[in-house]
């Protein structure tokens, strides 16, 4: 019943405190430690030494994985002509001398590439090449010739042919690259006639 006391003041009610969550105690993760970059920048020499000796079928085609240089250096050494065709192509490129050696050196690469310094155009010189440009230059909405081929030949013969990742630069011994050289005539005779549909749709330049 309410009380008819005028005077009479019902008690204030207390409001409630809402109880806050609990702060949650995140676990403190440890930072990966962070790994020290190798001393050594080549990355063939991280992997299994067996990567330096070249796989061979019987055939005769060979996988060729490490000191790739090397190996083209002492194919070239059998020929008197080579025909390159190559997007990257530098003047610190190990295998500068030995296509000096030839009596000549078709070179088929992309536009910015070719005569990009001084050094670069006495190097073609000096492997009194035929010089090459193909493609409108990198990008997303322009085209380069990116096939990566070597031929070597002996009188006019197909010696040997090569594909594969390689690229005719001084930065390419560090890399992980690979080529696969041929020596059976349909697969060199594939690649040659490959180059010759690529060199004519080329631009000569020198």
């Amino acid at each position: 019943m309410p009380n008819k006391n005028k005077d009479y003041k019902a008690p204030a009610r207390r409001k409630r405190k809402s109880k806050s969550p609990a702060p949650s105690r995140r676990k403190k993760t440890k930072s990966p430690s962070k790994r020290k970059p190798p001393s050594d920048n080549n990355l063939n020499h991280r992997l299994s030494t067996s990567r330096s000796v070249p796989l061979r079928a019987e055939n005769g085609t060979t996988f060729v994985r490490d000191d790739i240089s090397g190996f083209l250096e002492r194919q070239l050494a059998l020929c008197d002509e080579a025909i390159i065709c190559s997007p990257y192509i530098s003047s610190a490129t190990p295998l500068k001398a030995a296509f000096a050696k030839l009596k000549c050196t078709t070179v088929i690469t992309a536009p910015a590439k070719a005569l990009k310094t001084k050094a670069q155009m006495e190097m073609y010189l000096s492997w009194n090449a035929d010089l090459y440009t193909l493609g409108t230059g990198s990008g997303k909405k322009k085209s380069i010739a990116h096939s990566k081929y070597i031929i070597g030949k002996k009188n006019g013969e197909l010696v040997f042919a090569t594909t594969g990742s390689w690229n005719v630069t001084g930065g390419s011994p560090s890399n992980l690259e690979n080529i696969v050289v041929f020596y059976d005539e349909p697969m060199k005779n594939f690649i040659f006639n490959e180059c010759m549909q690529i060199l004519q749709i080329a631009r000569n330049i020198i």
